[in-house]
């Protein structure tokens, strides 16, 4: 890696935490994959200055590591500076529902849609739809757009669970 690269730190952090939160590592290696997370978070927050796909990047991997104050910050700093980011509105949809704000999660995700219908991340849209109605207790909502992504993605436990709940759960 380039050590000056901060997108690619922010990336590999990002990276990091997938692979914890997804289990994706062998005995042994848990320990390098979280020391990875934060050392490459620190270095990317101390080179991104005002780079935004490097503070989004940062936003998602603040999310994925359960600092959502941390994330909505972020994220927020994002689309300040620029409001049609559509990535940026799609991650914070993820973040609001993770702190109960689901009014603000519908309006971010909407804000995502619009601005980027058919964009590279547009099959994450219905998932994080989806997310935001389970964690309201909205579960006739959410099973139909959480079944989708769990048929798209089988080996994917966490939208599997999820869907699985909605289904027992009406």
């Amino acid at each position: 890696i380039a050590p000056d690269y901060a997108l690619a730190h922010a990336l590999l952090s990002w990276c990091c935490n997938a692979a914890i939160i997804n289990g994706i590592y062998e005995d042994g290696e848990l320990a390098g994959y979280v020391e990875g997370a934060k050392r490459h978070l620190r270095r990317a927050r101390e080179l991104a200055q005002g780079d935004l796909l490097t503070l989004t990047y940062i936003g998602a991997t603040e999310n994925f590591a359960g600092m959502h104050d941390r994330a909505l910050h972020t994220l927020e700093q994002v689309l300040a500076r620029n409001p049609a980011s559509a990535e940026a509105w799609l991650l914070i949809c993820q973040v609001h529902s993770y702190l109960g704000h689901f009014d603000e999660a519908r309006q971010a995700i909407e804000r995502a849609s619009a601005l980027a219908p058919e964009a590279g991340f547009a099959p994450l849209q219905a998932w994080y739809r989806g997310l935001a109605e389970f964690l309201a207790g909205e579960y006739a909502v959410a099973a139909p757009l959480l079944g989708r992504k769990a048929r798209e993605q089988p080996d994917y436990g966490y939208v599997n669970i999820l869907a699985a709940i909605c289904e027992e759960s009406f």
